[in-house]
């Protein structure tokens, strides 16, 4: 059985939107649909011509689509900042990681990393990440199936603070684990000869803590009001908007959701018309950046960089995303080792 060109693209575009919002049994159908159709097959793009690549470049066995968790392990790490953070409540001068790793059946691992600002929180964090990996163990490695399994889970104790952070932890490392399988995702499709424009730091920032106090500063001040550091997840973002607390927004990948809640935060910004930027997580910013409809600024520091194996260059004013599959630069394992905590 074989499809036309166009039935192909259409038939290609199911699979994907299955894989996004969970449809399981659409995406097995689709994907013994497609199993018939030519992987040699022509197409035309600015006037060139190409063969279509098959959805995996490896083995079936390895795709994106069999992966299967096995586990979770961390390894927290303590960097030191080469120029201390400056808050309203503290001065921040060691740097707390916490490495995650998705272990798969297969020989995938999906990495990630959370930034959580003060040691004191990795004691609560690494718990609840190996928790969520119990909850997730065996089962298939869908992002956004994972996303809503976990939060769900959480549903007695709230979704906001170190529960929505776990869940962000899982989901970027998920992601990642699914776009080195093989799967074109938005990780994978993105970092094609791709550049993101780069701010060095936020843009205009308030200490008022509530939306209405954002509104009020919003409707008086003529600087342009930013917030988004502290939304836990994507309600939070178009609570913001609707009450019209500020004139940008600008979600941090562990409060937000990780990828998934990244995706819908930027789907309702773009609704809205609301220029949206990253905090912090580079490596993570410069993919979704590329498919957020309402991309404004890409926030860049380095502190992870001391154990990354290949950090992204900064060049003109860029961040330049390297041709590798998933999230892309991989760890220096012995800077991992040497900055290592067992206690925290």
């Amino acid at each position: 059985m074989g499809f036309r060109s166009g039935e192909v693209r259409v038939l290609r575009k199911l699979l994907y939107n299955s894989l996004l919002y969970g449809n399981s049994a659409k995406l097995a159908q689709l994907r013994e649909l497609l199993r018939a159709t030519p992987r040699t097959e022509k197409r035309s793009n600015a006037g060139r011509r190409f063969k279509i690549a098959p959805d995996c470049p490896g083995p079936e066995e390895a795709c994106g689509w069999n992966l299967t968790l096995r586990s979770i392990r961390t390894h927290p790490v303590m960097l030191k900042l080469k120029r201390p953070v400056v808050a309203r409540n503290a001065t921040l001068s060691d740097w707390p990681l916490i490495l995650i790793d998705l272990y798969t059946e297969k020989s995938v691992i999906g990495r990630a990393y959370l930034e959580p600002y003060i040691a004191k929180s990795i004691r609560y964090l690494v718990p609840a990440l190996h928790d969520l990996g119990e909850i997730l163990k065996g089962r298939r490695v869908a992002p956004i199936e994972f996303y809503e399994a976990v939060r769900k889970s959480l549903h007695f104790v709230r979704y906001e603070g170190m529960s929505m952070i776990a869940v962000s932890g899982i989901d970027m490392a998920a992601w990642d684990a699914l776009a080195r399988g093989g799967w074109r995702t938005a990780l994978r499709a993105a970092a094609m000869r791709s550049m993101i424009s780069v701010s060095p730091g936020s843009k205009s920032q308030s200490s008022t803590t509530t939306f209405e106090g954002y509104a009020r500063l919003t409707a008086d001040l003529k600087t342009p009001v930013q917030i988004g550091e502290n939304f836990y997840g994507p309600r939070a973002l178009y609570t913001a908007l609707q009450m019209k607390a500020c004139d940008y927004v600008m979600p941090d990948f562990m409060r937000i959701g990780g990828v998934t809640g990244w995706q819908r935060a930027a789907a309702i910004a773009g609704a809205a018309g609301t220029p949206i930027s990253t905090h912090l997580y580079p490596e993570i910013a410069a993919h979704v950046m590329r498919v957020s409809e309402t991309a404004h600024w890409l926030e860049w520091q380095d502190w992870a960089n001391p154990i990354l194996q290949q950090p992204y260059e900064v060049k003109d004013g860029k961040l330049h995303i390297p041709e590798v599959p998933g999230i892309g630069p991989g760890r220096d394992e012995k800077a991992v080792a040497a900055h290592l905590v067992d206690s925290f």
